[in-house]
């Protein structure tokens, strides 16, 4: 049997994650840009940027 344990904080950041992922592929498209660079004009911290990585 396994048990579940549901973290509100951690579904907040995964959820938060999701979205700012969204927002640097929409800009990737629209200004046809790197992934960094879309990072540094949404103002990503630095301690993010890996994990929003590897959603894109």
């Amino acid at each position: 049997m396994f048990a579940l344990k549901w973290d509100a904080d951690e579904e907040k950041k995964v959820i938060q994650a999701e979205s700012r992922a969204k927002d640097v592929r929409s800009l990737m498209k629209s200004m046809r840009c790197t992934k960094e660079k879309a990072m540094e004009l949404l103002e990503i911290p630095a301690d993010l940027q890996p994990k929003i990585l590897t959603m894109l």
